[in-house]
C-alpha cells in the first residue's frame, strides 16, 4: 500500500524496447518499488520481463500519442503524476522526502506543475518571476515565465493530474507537436502563468535535480551522448550496442 498522493507514469512504445534494459535497470537501482507505484503505459511488452510490482497499462497502438496517454489516465487514482518517457534515465536515488515536500508546496501555493530542472528556453523578457523557498540547501522553486519558449516542456516533472489531463486532451501525433500547440497559445499560458514552476539549484543541470536526477538519453531516435559525459558509461553497463540506434 502506497502512502503517497503521487505515482510515476512511465510512457513508452515497443519501438523503444531496446532502451528498456537501461531504463528499468536504472529504475531498479535508484527507485524503491515499495515506496512509489510505477505505472508503465505501453502498447505491447512483447514478452519483455519487468518486476511484477510495476503496474502495466496497455494502450491501443492505433491511437495518436496524446490519446494513448489519455486512454489510461482515468485508471490512475492519484492526485499527482511524475511523468516520464523511457529515455529519461534516472541517475541517482529518488528521494521521496523531496517529492512529498514539493507536493505539500504545490498544495499550499496552488501550483499545478514543478519541472525537475530549468528547461524553458529563451524568453524576450522575464516579466515576473516568483520564488518559493524549500527546506533543501541551495534549492528553490521559480515560476516559469509565461512568455518563455517552452512554458510547457514534457521533461520529467510533477503534474497535478487534472491539468496534465487537460494538456493531453489536445490531440497531437507527437510530443513536440503538443508542446508547440500549447506554447503558441498565449491565453493558455496566461491562465497558468503563476502555477508552473521549476526546480533551481546552483548545479542547474538535470543530473543534479533533487526531484528526479536524470539524463535525456535519446533525441530524434538516436543516442544523445552530448547531454552527459556519464551516459556512455551507463549504456556500456547494460551492454547496449550504441551503433544499433546510432549517435546523434
Amino acid at each position: 500500500m502506497y502512502h503517497h498522493k503521487i505515482c510515476i507514469l512511465l510512457y513508452s512504445h515497443s519501438d523503444y524496447s531496446d532502451v528498456w534494459d537501461v531504463c528499468f535497470g536504472q529504475i531498479y537501482k535508484y527507485i524503491n518499488l515499495d515506496d512509489i507505484e510505477i505505472i508503465f503505459c505501453v502498447n505491447n511488452l512483447n514478452n519483455y520481463k519487468i518486476d511484477n510490482r510495476i503496474n502495466v497499462l496497455y494502450y491501443n497502438d492505433n491511437l495518436v500519442y496524446t490519446d494513448r496517454i489519455l486512454s489510461v489516465l482515468d485508471s490512475i487514482n492519484y492526485k499527482y503524476i511524475l511523468f516520464l518517457h523511457e529515455d529519461w534515465i534516472i541517475t541517482n536515488k529518488l528521494n521521496m522526502n523531496v517529492i512529498n515536500t514539493y507536493i505539500a508546496i504545490m498544495e499550499h501555493n496552488n501550483l499545478y506543475h514543478i519541472r525537475s530542472y530549468k528547461n524553458y528556453g529563451p524568453c524576450d523578457q522575464i516579466v515576473y518571476e516568483r520564488v518559493i523557498e524549500t527546506p533543501f540547501e541551495d534549492n528553490i522553486l521559480k515560476s516559469i515565465p509565461f512568455n518563455a519558449e517552452n512554458f510547457v516542456s514534457l521533461q520529467p516533472g510533477i503534474w497535478e493530474k487534472n491539468v496534465f489531463k487537460e494538456i493531453y486532451s489536445l490531440q497531437c501525433v507527437y510530443p513536440c507537436n503538443l508542446e508547440n500547440k500549447i506554447n503558441n497559445d498565449l491565453n493558455w499560458k496566461l491562465r497558468y502563468r503563476n502555477n508552473f514552476y521549476y526546480e533551481y539549484n546552483k548545479n542547474i543541470d538535470a543530473e543534479h535535480s533533487l526531484s528526479f536526477p536524470h539524463i535525456h538519453s535519446v533525441t530524434y531516435g538516436k543516442w544523445e551522448l552530448n547531454n552527459s559525459k556519464n551516459l556512455k558509461n551507463i549504456l556500456n553497463e547494460y551492454n547496449i550496442d550504441i551503433m544499433k540506434r546510432g549517435i546523434l
